[in-house]
């Protein structure tokens, strides 16, 4: 079944974030550099790709260079299967013979991308998903659990305490279809209108721009940012792009929308005169540390070394920070279950306190 341009444009948008791009620079960069012509490789990545929209644009891009067109622009007109950076790797690839090599620095940036993400995702997803879900059995335990026992206490005639009342309203509002019907809308509500604006680029700017005034989080995406900027400008480097070209890619390429929008601003101070720890050094964005790395490459003459032994480094540094993140979260989300555990057990403790009282 067809597809419309704008499906199609959604479907391959979503290959970014997929696994696709890393399996397809590592395919191509195997199958040419064995020899095999390269519209012969997308043809065989056609036939044996697992999903539609991966086998759907092989084809696409295999009948654009039999028609004479280069690779570049070949896969440059679904641009949204292809950042910027890819498609003038492989114009520079292209022109300089250099388009094996290309393949595999594009399949070992993507490669290293990606298990970025994945180390993100795995690190924090498993404290937060065991909060998550102890902090919902402790919010609906009074609805369901207790229900009986707030009756009989209801009932006993004695004056609650305000702790007490407070849980019991609690638990009566849970049990109401209408709570759920409500947060159901506005889930769906808050999830559009969110969707939209961030896909706008109106609300992400804000975001990282108050990200900026908060002192742990800044820090950690500064030294994220950095990585990122770094191991970009250290594949175009290596590739013979010029940095010209290079630096605003490499600040397209981070995830920082501050640093997203720095590229124009350090081309022109590059312009001026200055060199590039001088231009990076007048951006706050950038970890001091790579720029001392980059003036020593500047000095030396042996820059793509000198950024390649950064990302090193960065990865390093980024590995330690998640590790001592998780050891610092793990307690403080059990701090708060702890106090929310105690608030139920006070809310039900006093008043049994006082009905034992009486009896007795």
């Amino acid at each position: 079944m067809s597809r419309g341009p704008s499906e199609q444009t959604t479907a391959f948008r979503h290959l970014r974030e997929s696994r696709f791009q890393s399996l397809f620079f590592r395919s191509l960069s195997t199958m040419f550099g064995s020899g095999i012509p390269l519209v012969s490789c997308l043809d065989q990545l056609s036939e044996q790709w697992e999903t539609d929209d991966g086998r759907q644009l092989a084809e696409q891009i295999a009948a654009r260079l039999r028609e004479g067109q280069p690779i570049h622009r070949a896969m440059g007109m679904d641009n949204a299967a292809f950042s910027d950076l890819q498609l003038h790797l492989m114009k520079i690839g292209t022109e300089t013979g250099m388009l094996e090599l290309i393949f595999r620095q594009l399949a070992s940036y993507e490669e290293q991308r990606r298990a970025l993400i994945l180390k993100l995702r795995s690190t924090l997803t498993y404290p937060c998903v065991v909060f998550g879900l102890s902090l919902v059995i402790l919010m609906f335990l009074p609805a369901f659990a207790m229900d009986g026992l707030f009756s009989i206490l209801e009932n006993s005639g004695l004056e609650l305490p305000l702790l007490t009342k407070v849980i019991i309203k609690w638990g009566d509002l849970l049990g109401s279809f209408w709570l759920y019907l409500l947060i159901l809308m506005g889930v769906f509500i808050f999830k559009a209108s969110v969707k939209g604006a961030w896909q706008a680029d109106a609300l992400r700017e804000r975001v990282h721009e108050a990200m900026i005034s908060v002192p742990v989080i800044s820090s950690f995406l500064r030294l994220l940012t950095t990585l990122q900027f770094a191991r970009c400008l250290h594949i175009q480097l290596l590739a013979g792009v010029n940095v010209l070209i290079a630096v605003p890619l490499a600040c397209q390429a981070t995830s920082w929308e501050p640093t997203r929008r720095c590229g124009d601003q350090i081309i022109d101070y590059l312009k001026e005169g200055l060199c590039l720890s001088e231009a990076l050094a007048r951006q706050s964005l950038f970890d001091s540390l790579l720029i001392e790395m980059i003036r020593a490459g500047e000095e030396t003459g042996k820059l793509p070394y000198t950024l390649e032994r950064s990302v090193h480094l960065y990865e390093q540094e980024v590995d330690y920070i998640l590790s001592v993140a998780v050891g610092l979260l793990e307690p403080v989300m059990m701090g708060i279950l702890g106090v929310i555990c105690a608030t139920f057990v006070l809310g039900v403790a006093l008043p049994l306190v006082q009905l034992l009282q009486v009896l007795a």
